[in-house]
């Protein structure tokens, strides 16, 4: 499984950049694999003393036997974005700016208690 910053923003443009009212989707090329996400997590914000995570598939035998298929397709997958980057002249925040922010949200807004390795679990 790969973890994908993606923007599900469709860019409808009247102006000179773009004729015909062209459609963009917008969308990050940034990926990490799931497995590296507790790891970057760990790497941005160190003062959290992550502990990690294991990592648990929760679906159902025969969507696991796709695994490797689904994988094949999306490893095979080129994804893309210099056209709406080039014609707009916009660029994506990097993903570990995304993950960081996150992690922050969940802790701030969502309450959320991260195992630690620095504390005791009780």
């Amino acid at each position: 499984m790969c973890v994908t910053q993606q923007r599900s923003l469709f860019v409808c443009w009247k102006g000179d950049a773009v004729k015909n009212e062209k459609r963009f989707i917008a969308w990050s090329t940034d990926s990490r694999d799931v497995k590296d996400v507790c790891a970057s997590i760990d790497r941005l914000l160190p003062e959290l003393g992550f502990a990690g995570a294991n990592l648990v598939d929760p679906h159902p035998d025969p969507i696991k036997k796709k695994e490797a298929v689904l994988r094949a397709v999306w490893g095979g997958s080129e994804l893309r974005n210099e056209r709406i980057r080039n014609t707009l002249g916009m660029e994506f925040r990097p993903l570990d700016v995304s993950l960081h922010d996150c992690v922050e949200f969940l802790l701030s807004i969502g309450k959320v208690e991260p195992k630690s390795k620095l504390k005791p679990e009780s």
